[in-house]
């Protein structure tokens, strides 16, 4: 900011400076060469009365010689007088030595002398003198004696005006030079001086933004600059108390969702236990008495797994997660979790397909019977070794494909693994009913449903994408999401290969290949870092 006052400044007294020196320098030439023209004119009234005068003493028809005499005279005062004259007459010419006559006195001025010979005519000229050119003044009339008529021409030079005019000048561009620079310093100084306070109060506000909420201003005097201390001040101490007040009562929500969670699960067991015996024994109830069953045990299990999400948001929230990684086999591992729903997915119509270490521009966009056919002419999977943490990778995987299962309209899903030296993938690829622009910000949403119309048959309670999400940003890694709306959604896992490095090039395309626009769905954008407590486990992987 004080760079842009001292160049403003800077400028403006530059323009202001460069304007005023013009218009002295206007006025300071105009009046020194209307002076010296006034001058010049009653010197060369003066010269022509003493020629007149010598003309009239003479005889009436001169001579070559009285003309050569009369001229040597008025030449020789002409040296004292510091003029240049030149006689023009049917006898010849006669001038000052060292006159260009030609050069000097224009054509246009020898026409005006021609035609009104009774007045004295003058004109700026540019003096040839011994062959240097200086600015001048020329005078020009027309004497007679008796039948002689002869045309004067008097030259005044302006050289000592001239230079005079060009001293004026420098010392006017040397005055307004002083001047600017004096502006520019004096802005810089003022702007030092009128806005330290303004960057106090910047570092104030930069130093509580980053959440240094014990950072005050001093406040010195009672003016505005003071005043605007105080309030700074006044603004952080409320602001710290109501971050202070928030974080108890976030800490305070925290710890009863977890000690809810906790003590619920001591009856939750209990109560599932007495409903499964009651399943168990469903055979030997009448029909309503049986159908209650099934019901009391599907909401039992719905409540378990309700308490078992916000248990682990409440960890997630406190940052208590603990990472254990361990070498797997990411396709052997995948292949696991896909055995375990491959029975919900045929009950709604669906087919699992795992294509591990295929290239990743193979049948990804192609139609649902393209991709299974594809899928089913894919080589063996080969396995691909990489650290992970087991049991949240079953979660996250687990989340991704029951969505696509229950959002999956019956159509096949296929999911797909890859790695290059830097990250790790995974996609899981439907051709459901998708998601739409408006749906897409509220997706890792914690207990929002894409569809609250649709029955919660698995269970769902709008955290799974939240606790996967989490999951994944505990690895350093995020998931993203591409959809065509009524033509379904691909959901690609991306985590770095080697915890603690940067992910480059992700190994396998957010969206399918072959497709082009849709959709997309990121995490948000303003999410903390999350560093997780990491223990290591080596196992031997053999393949």
């Amino acid at each position: 900011m004080i760079t842009q006052m001292v160049v403003w400044a800077t400028i403006g007294a530059a323009l202001l400076s460069a304007l005023t020196v013009v218009f002295v320098f206007y006025r300071v030439s105009h009046n020194v060469v209307s002076q010296a023209q006034l001058s010049a004119q009653v010197d060369a009234n003066q010269a022509i009365n003493q020629i007149e005068q010598l003309l009239a003493d003479s005889q009436p028809a001169l001579t070559a010689g009285q003309i050569y005499e009369v001229a040597a005279i008025a030449v020789q005062r002409s040296w004292v007088g510091g003029y240049y004259i030149s006689f023009h007459g049917t006898n010849g010419d006669f001038s000052t030595s060292g006159l260009a006559v030609d050069q000097s006195f224009p054509t246009a001025l020898r026409e005006r002398v021609q035609a009104e010979p009774d007045r004295m005519h003058g004109t700026p000229i540019e003096l040839v003198i011994d062959q240097r050119t200086v600015p001048g003044y020329a005078v020009a009339t027309a004497v007679d004696s008796g039948p002689d008529r002869f045309e004067l021409y008097l030259g005044f030079s302006f050289e000592r005006e001239n230079r005079l005019l060009e001293t004026i000048r420098g010392v006017l561009i040397l005055a307004a030079s002083i001047i600017t620079v004096g502006v520019g310093l004096v802005a810089f100084i003022i702007g030092r001086i009128t806005l330290a306070p303004i960057r106090v109060t910047r570092h104030a506000a930069e130093r509580l933004a980053s959440g240094h909420l014990n950072e005050r201003m001093q406040v010195r005097g009672d003016d505005d600059v003071a005043r605007l201390a105080r309030s700074m001040n006044r603004m952080a101490s409320q602001l710290s108390q109501r971050i202070y007040d928030l974080e108890r009562l976030s800490r305070m929500q925290q710890q009863f969702v977890s000690n809810v969670s906790h003590e619920l699960r001591t009856p939750l067991t209990t109560i599932r236990m007495a409903s499964e015996l009651l399943y168990g024994a469903r055979d030997k109830f009448p029909a309503f008495e049986a159908r209650a069953a099934e019901l009391l045990l599907d909401e039992v299990e719905r409540t378990r797994n309700m308490v078992i999400d916000l248990l682990e948001i409440s960890r997630f929230d406190i940052q208590t997660e603990t990472l254990r990684l361990e070498e797997t086999d990411l396709v052997d591992l995948t292949e696991h979790v896909i055995t375990g729903l491959e029975l919900v997915a045929q009950a709604h119509g669906s087919t699992i397909r795992l294509i591990g270490g295929a290239s990743p521009d193979s049948a990804g966009g192609a139609a649902p019977q393209a991709a299974t056919e594809e899928a089913d002419a894919a080589e063996p999977s080969t396995a691909l070794v990489v650290p992970l943490d087991t049991r949240r990778y079953n979660r996250v995987l687990t989340n991704l494909l029951t969505n696509a299962i229950v959002y999956g309209a019956g159509h096949p899903i296929e999911v797909r693994v890859a790695a290059n030296d830097t990250t790790v993938a995974l996609t899981v690829r439907d051709w459901g009913i998708g998601f739409d622009a408006e749906q897409a910000p509220h997706l890792f949403d914690r207990f929002w449903r894409a569809d609250p119309a649709r029955p919660r048959e698995l269970g769902g309670t709008g955290l799974g994408l939240t606790i996967a999400l989490e999951n994944a940003r505990l690895h350093q890694g995020r998931i993203e999401a591409w959809s065509r709306p009524g033509e379904g959604a691909q959901f690609r896992l991306l985590w770095p290969r080697h915890l603690g490095q940067p992910m480059g090039e992700p190994a396998l395309p957010l969206r399918p290949p072959g497709e082009t626009g849709g959709v997309i769905a990121s995490q948000p954008a303003n999410l903390p870092v999350v560093l997780p407590k990491v223990t290591t486990t080596t196992t031997e992987v053999v393949s």
